[in-house]
């Protein structure tokens, strides 16, 4: 029974609309003759009312049969918007009946619409519904024109420039789209910024322009635009160079549908992964894996990873110093301080290249003229440590001095020794070297923690405190210095500072040993024989052998 009801309801529902759908055939279409309705029809508004809004409700579902279906009726009772959308509806519908199309966009051309002579103009010029004809095409799009519409004016600047090749009229193309860009058309002002960007057209390259442009049509929402204004700032062109917002204009762009802005961003993503296990790899010593990660990102030009890639070839055993050399010549012709200390340090080495001193020495100044700590101390260290007679200790002061005074650790421990034993010229200063001594332990220079034990430990410019002593060799000894490494053990060893404790003693002794450390190597061997048990004994051999072989 229910259901027999159910049935007779749907039948009713039916053929109410059919009724509502014949009375509407009835009615004028014009706001005024809706107006002047006898009462008799005023009553069936609403519901004309309520289908238009349902079939534009279905054609953004792209429920296009049901479009059709619904719009139909009103649009032929002349309802300007439903005959419009049923035209769209029957274009975008599968199969497409473009002539159906034609039919109700010439329609409401013949109202004076800018939306259908667009429509129209797009017909004529595929051949949709119609036989292409270009002209006919110019003169539909030139009509929207004519009423300022951006829409008319820009397909008009996109019709000159995609004709084909002898017809293809960039001087006029480029007239419309100013004529469109000036009235906000998103895609016009894009192609405007594109032309300016490649100097098409007869225009002069101007990369700001177009930046600016770019960004007129990216806060119109083109996705396209977003792309390119991430292309900027990923190659520093017309900007300064900054990946972080290389990425987010590229995560926008993608948002908005971009498939180059998301090809783009994926491989902002992949490199940024890839660089970070190659990196790690790299920390953990697996040089050949380094290598091989870092070695694709690289060739897409990546400076971290040419750079890294550059010292994973060096580190690498064997190594390969004219692959090294190789990236780093690469990441240097980008002013890459790092890359000029390298190959200062190859030349100087002649690893992958014949030495030479003079190319040594102008790879590290191209560094320190821009600043670089690192450079400014391998001057210093450069003539502080060429052959006797070629020794340059004033020269390496100055250099040192620089070093120190923009914070390199190693630059002012190696100040505080010259300072301290008065060397170059100096005269002794135990005062301000151990100042120096103090300044670089600060910034973590393993070799400054165990001079300033030292000082403790032998009462030189301080009161003596072998418990202080033993501090500052202990710090110097965790940083990885052989020499504070051999004194704490000595101290403990002793007892002298700290409590005697010989296994700590051994402790220290067995880390600068296994340094290479030759002192280190002897107390150990010592050590071993002066406990006097025939374990003690036997682990003495092999540091006794060590020492021989030295």
């Amino acid at each position: 029974m229910n259901k027999r009801l159910i049935k007779l309801t749907h039948r009713l529902l039916i053929l109410s609309g059919i009724i509502f759908l014949a009375g509407c055939n009835t009615l004028q279409t014009q706001p005024s003759a809706i107006e002047n309705q006898s009462p008799t029809q005023s009553h069936i508004f609403p519901f004309y009312k309520e289908a238009l809004k349902m079939g534009l409700t279905e054609f953004d579902r792209k429920n296009y049969g049901k479009t059709i279906d619904i719009l139909l009726p009103l649009a032929e009772l002349g309802n300007l918007t439903a005959q419009l959308n049923l035209a769209a509806a029957y274009e975008l519908h599968t199969p497409a009946d473009d002539h159906e199309a034609v039919k109700w966009y010439m329609k409401t051309a013949k109202k004076g619409n800018p939306d259908a002579f667009n429509a129209l103009g797009l017909m004529y010029e595929s051949g949709r519904g119609v036989i292409k004809n270009n002209d006919e095409a110019i003169e539909w799009f030139q009509l929207g024109a004519e009423q300022g519409d951006s829409e008319a004016l820009f397909n008009l600047g996109r019709h000159y420039q995609q004709r084909p090749g002898a017809e293809q009229d960039y001087a006029t193309a480029i007239q419309w789209y100013m004529k469109a860009a000036s009235s906000g058309h998103p895609l016009a002002t894009h192609q405007l910024a594109t032309f300016y960007a490649h100097g098409v057209g007869g225009l002069e390259v101007n990369q700001k322009l177009a930046l600016d442009l770019y960004h007129a049509a990216a806060a119109l929402n083109v996705p396209e635009s977003h792309y390119e204004i991430g292309v900027y700032y990923k190659t520093g062109l017309a900007v300064i160079k900054n990946q972080s917002t290389a990425a987010k204009w590229f995560q926008s762009g993608a948002e908005l549908g971009s498939a180059s802005a998301q090809a783009a961003l994926g491989d902002l993503y992949w490199q940024k992964e890839a660089l970070k296990m190659g990196l790690t790899e790299l920390d953990r010593r697996n040089y050949g894996t380094t290598i091989d990660i870092l070695l694709p990102l690289a060739e897409l030009g990546n400076l971290t990873a040419q750079l890294k890639l550059a010292a994973a070839y060096e580190l690498h055993t064997p190594a390969d110093d004219h692959e090294a050399l190789k990236w780093y010549m690469k990441t240097a012709k980008k002013d890459n301080v790092d890359a000029f200390n390298a190959l200062g340090l190859m030349y100087e080495s002649g690893r992958g290249v014949i030495k030479n001193n003079d190319e040594a020495i102008e790879w590290f100044q191209l560094g320190a003229e821009q600043g670089d700590s690192e450079a400014l101390f391998n001057l210093g260290r450069h003539y502080q440590q060429r052959p006797a007679a070629e020794q340059d200790y004033a020269t390496a002061i100055q250099w040192y001095m620089k070093a120190a005074a923009s914070g390199h650790p190693l630059a002012t421990h190696q100040l505080a020794t010259f300072y301290a034993q008065g060397i170059g010229g100096l005269e002794v200063n135990q005062a301000l070297a151990l100042e120096l001594y103090h300044t670089a332990a600060a910034l973590n220079a393993p070799e400054s923690h165990y001079e300033i034990g030292v000082y403790y430990n032998t009462g030189v410019a301080v009161i003596k405190n072998q418990s202080t002593a033993a501090k500052w060799f202990q710090s110097g000894a965790m940083l990885g210095s052989a020499n504070a490494q051999v004194a704490l053990g000595d101290l403990y060893w002793q007892g002298e500072g700290v409590l005697r404790n010989s296994d700590q003693a051994m402790r220290w002794y067995v880390s600068s040993a296994e340094q290479g450390h030759k002192v280190g190597q002897q107390k150990l061997a010592n050590a071993y024989q002066q406990l006097d048990t025939q374990y003690d004994l036997a682990n003495a051999v092999p540091w006794e052998n060590k020492l021989a072989e030295q």
